[in-house]
């Protein structure tokens, strides 16, 4: 792989909100232009990832970054996105931090790339409420002339625990130690202890 850092080689031309630590762009050995899909979840993280964990109906953020490391201009740059269907696609896209129309699962003209041209683009994504658990891939593909690259986002899918299945996991494990259940029994003790006091108090 081929590591890029904004505080280095993208210097000045850093995506919006990518933070320090971002830019990690695949290299193709034989392709001038080069892509990086990544992901985080929606005002939860600075960190931009690989892999993203999820639950129904979650918000997530993601971020492109393509780049042409060629000594040529790249002309009529198309990049389209498949989603799998758990993953609701928000049209609300901004390239280098500036409106983009168009639609990204369709494909989307950017235009030409200057050499070393460094182009971000961000959009934004919905979990659907329904979905299967496990691991689905959301790729990305950049075409220009002879120059075909692609890129994936792996999403983990996951059900959301209710409150009370939580409950009786810890109580499960709590349970499971042997001194915990001398604890137990000194707190029935003492409750008992305490009953029996109040319902005296309460003859009297």
């Amino acid at each position: 792989s081929y590591y890029c850092r904004y505080s280095s080689a993208c210097s000045g031309k850093s995506a919006p909100g990518a933070g320090k630590n971002a830019c990690t762009i695949q290299k193709q050995e034989k392709n001038n232009l080069i892509i990086s899909f990544l992901g985080k979840k929606k005002d939860n993280s600075l960190q931009w990832n690989k892999e993203i964990k999820v639950v129904s109906e979650e918000n997530i953020d993601f971020l492109l970054i393509l780049a042409n490391k060629g000594k040529d201009k790249l002309k009529d740059v198309v990049l389209k996105a498949e989603f799998p269907k758990e993953v609701i696609y928000d049209d609300n896209l901004r390239i280098n931090g500036s409106p983009l129309k168009g639609d990204l699962e369709k494909g989307l003209n950017l235009g030409s790339f200057s050499p070393g041209a460094i182009k971000t683009i961000v959009f934004q994504g919905k979990i659907s409420p329904k979905f299967e658990v496990g691991k689905k891939d959301i790729i990305v593909k950049a075409v220009a002339g002879n120059s075909a690259v692609s890129d994936s986002l792996a999403i983990y899918f996951q059900k959301l625990q209710r409150q009370g299945a939580n409950i009786g996991i810890i109580l499960k494990s709590f349970l499971r130690k042997w001194y915990n259940w001398i604890l137990v029994i000194l707190g029935i003790a003492l409750l008992f202890h305490f009953i029996k006091g109040f319902l005296n108090w309460f003859k009297k």
